[in-house]
């Protein structure tokens, strides 16, 4: 399976290894002291030497906490879009979280209400129109913590939101929506967009955070992914030598007590 595919010149997509782990990511979730919060930050985890279990409350506090590298953002719906086209099984049978999408200024799914209305009041401030709904990426939020919602936390945006980079979700084609409120859009294993999932802090085994960098940033995933396969064969070809070695001297002692 590929793990990082070109879409422009000097720009990579890649599926985020993780090396975050222990580069202090953990620690970093103790700057928030809601419990329901900080569990739903601490589930993730890694496979296949990939990050998974991401969900958009602890991707996008990834993305804030300083930890990756300056170019890397979280990817787009866009972005992601082109680098599946280029490489079909760049992710396999993930899951991808591309962004929220805010259909209206409420929701009937009630742990959603109050986070939809933040969202749509942070809109209103920078002088972003709701209309027909806005697919808000990832990389343009932040959390503000808050004890009284179900996620611990609500989203809000941060210095990177503009009127450039919050779209029309009618710009683009789903597979699967939700009529109001907020929810999460994402890439399904199937291989669709959607923007039907209500639970915001939903994740899985299956999920994974893709980042867009330069070339730079790019090689380096590239050659973390390299050192682990390289410490892994090598862990493997050690364990087989000990239970050669293990069947020989026992067939050596069998034959000598012949």
């Amino acid at each position: 399976m590929a793990a990082q595919v070109e879409i422009r010149k000097d720009e990579w997509v890649s599926v985020l290894d993780d090396f975050v782990l222990t580069a202090g990511y953990l620690e970093s979730t103790k700057a928030y002291s809601n419990a329901s919060l900080q569990y739903n930050l601490e589930r993730l985890g890694s496979s296949g030497l990939q990050l998974n279990c991401s969900n958009p409350l602890n991707s996008v506090h990834l993305i804030n906490s300083g930890l990756l590298p300056t170019d890397a953002r979280l990817v787009t719906r866009e972005q992601l879009g082109m680098a599946t086209d280029r490489a079909v099984d760049l992710i396999g049978r993930g899951v991808v979280d591309v962004g929220l999408a805010l259909k209206t200024d409420g929701d009937s799914y009630e742990p959603n209400d109050w986070p939809a209305k933040v969202l749509a009041g942070e809109l209103a401030r920078r002088g972003i129109e709701l209309e027909d709904g806005k697919l808000i990426p990832l990389d343009v939020l932040k959390l503000r913590e808050d004890g009284n919602q179900k996620y611990g936390a609500v989203f809000v945006l941060n210095d990177r939101a503009t009127k450039d980079n919050i779209l029309d979700l009618g710009d683009y084609q789903w597979y699967a929506d939700k009529t109001n409120g907020l929810s999460v859009a994402y890439l399904n294993p199937a291989g669709f967009f959607c923007y039907n999932k209500k639970d915001l802090a939903e994740s899985s085994k299956s999920s994974r955070i893709v980042v867009v960098s330069g070339d730079e940033t790019a090689r380096g995933i590239t050659m973390r992914y390299a050192a682990k396969f390289g410490e892994e064969r090598d862990a493997a070809i050690r364990q087989a030598n000990q239970i050669c070695n293990s069947r020989i001297g026992h067939l050596r002692v069998g034959l000598d007590r012949q």
